[in-house]
């Protein structure tokens, strides 16, 4: 793979960066018009899958949450909804749950950011099928995937060669710099 140049880094910093203050990956539309001097570069790092989308929002490379010091945070409370999840799956494996049943509202309330960053994980690794978010984004109710069974803990969604499975492993170019 070729390395990466400054404005290539600069430009994940950014869907990165704003990825960090809002909780929501950027609109792909948006993000390019408001970088549209530098289309070819953003075009090349969807083709190298640096920036992959589902038609409308980026996604976030979920190599960032293994390789960043930024997501202890997010592990933290990913594991903990992880848990909560088996456990109610266990119960009722087809149900909807709040979101309040699954982690504590004072938490929610400290740290919604971190909440819906570790909401993204786990919809993103498959481990949460299906959510209800308000029209602000805020999540309301999650159906967990029934691989929730097949997951203890989120670090276990990293095989032992240090890829994230079913993802390209982050460029040591980026590492340790967001």
């Amino acid at each position: 793979m070729n390395k990466l140049t400054k404005i290539h880094q600069g430009i994940i910093k950014d869907v990165v960066v704003d990825f960090i203050n809002t909780g929501d990956m950027p609109n792909r539309k948006v993000f390019r018009a408001a970088h549209a001097e530098y289309l070819d570069d953003i075009d090349y790092l969807e083709k190298i899958q640096m920036l992959l989308y589902d038609g409308k929002k980026y996604k976030i490379p979920l190599g960032f949450f293994k390789d960043l010091d930024l997501w202890r945070k997010e592990k933290r409370i990913a594991n903990k909804i992880l848990k909560t999840l088996r456990r109610l799956y266990m119960s009722n494996p087809l149900a909807e749950f709040a979101l309040e049943a699954i982690i504590p509202k004072d938490e929610i309330a400290l740290q919604p950011l971190a909440v819906k960053r570790a909401l993204y994980y786990l919809r993103e690794v498959g481990l949460i099928s299906g959510s209800r978010q308000d029209s602000n984004g805020n999540y309301t109710a999650i159906s967990p995937h029934e691989n929730v069974l097949r997951c203890e803990d989120i670090d276990k969604r990293i095989n032992p060669g240090g890829k994230m499975i079913g993802h390209e492993e982050l460029p040591s170019s980026l590492r340790g710099r967001f």
